[in-house]
């Protein structure tokens, strides 16, 4: 397509041209399921491509001003009250639908395209040659690409002729032979890597899980060994146990054996004897004990008998008195 550069006005008006062709394809192309037309919308929705702009038919009020009475509180607060007060706006905004099942209609569509078309190239800014040049071979595909990349104040110009030389370049990258080429030979020398990589990592994870099966056969036979232990200690404790149960069984049947027919009172003084003789024999005095005892009082009746006087009278006199 050859476009004649000329004024800014002219190059908009072309590129408006453009971009209702491009829009024109991509009503028909994103039509083919309504998911699809819906994703396309909301699109055109974000960057109000769809709105339209009519003077409002409501005229708001004119408010009038009576200096005289400025000096008035009340006429101040009323005067405030009113310039506070919502005013209808001088536009009215409106977004179109499109009717997916109209989008065949060549008239239908053309008339959407041409509206939308103009709505982009309005806001492209000022545009150069170089700019207008490289925007005309703007793709459908790109140009929506585009618009779901970048927000609304990023439809400029500039911005546009950057993205689109960036996406040439990599589109003639990824045509080129040459590239295509030594793409092939890095996938080459990857898969190539990839193999030696895998043989050497199977012999070495091979390797590790011997390594780790010889360590939990060393850490389970450990285990068991403790666990055993702990089981003979149970068992050993539990036999224990069941002794002492039994013992304490025996000796129960035999107190009550040996108490069949003995009245409270036996018990008791059973009980008293027997507490008594426990206290004794926990109590008992040592040999050198009783022995120390048993010397002090024979000193003490050796002294009473020798210095102890009944009216004058020992107790020796007394035996010797006795004798005669």
């Amino acid at each position: 397509m050859t476009i004649t550069l000329s004024s800014n006005a002219d190059l908009s008006a072309k590129l408006a041209y453009v971009f209702a062709n491009r829009f024109d394809a991509l009503l028909q192309s994103q039509s083919v399921d309504r998911a699809t037309f819906k994703r396309f919308t909301d699109v055109l929705e974000r960057y109000s491509l769809l709105t339209v702009r009519q003077e409002s038919q409501f005229k708001p009020k004119e408010i009038e001003l009576d200096q005289s009475k400025l000096d008035d509180a009340r006429y101040r607060r009323h005067l405030i009250r009113k310039l506070k007060a919502p005013r209808p706006s001088k536009y009215v905004y409106h977004t179109l639908r499109i009717d997916i099942d109209r989008v065949a209609e060549t008239d239908y569509r053309h008339a959407f395209a041409v509206f939308i078309g103009e709505g982009v190239a309005s806001r492209l800014g000022d545009i150069g040659q170089v700019e207008a040049g490289v925007i005309s071979q703007i793709s459908p595909q790109a140009l929506l690409r585009f618009l779901e990349s970048h927000k609304a104040y990023e439809i400029d110009a500039r911005i546009m002729q950057d993205y689109l030389m960036r996406t040439l370049a990599e589109e003639a990258i990824d045509n080129s032979p040459a590239f295509q080429n030594a793409c092939r030979m890095i996938k080459a020398a990857a898969d190539s890597a990839r193999a030696t990589f895998q043989e050497h990592w199977g012999a070495f994870c091979d390797q590790l899980r011997a390594e780790h099966a010889a360590a939990s056969a060393v850490t389970l036979a450990s285990i068991n060994a403790r666990a055993d232990g702990y089981i003979a200690e149970i068992q050993a404790k539990q036999a224990v146990r069941i002794e002492a149960e039994r013992l304490e069984r025996e000796e129960a049947e035999r107190i009550a054996l040996a108490n069949a027919g003995k009245t409270e009172q036996d018990l008791f003084y059973e009980s008293v004897i027997k507490r008594e003789k426990e206290w004794r024999q926990a109590n008992r005095l040592s040999k050198k004990a009783r022995a120390l005892v048993w010397t002090l009082a024979i000193a003490t009746g050796g002294l009473l008998a020798a210095f102890l006087q009944v009216d004058g009278t020992t107790l020796v006199d007394v035996v010797r008195e006795w004798q005669r």
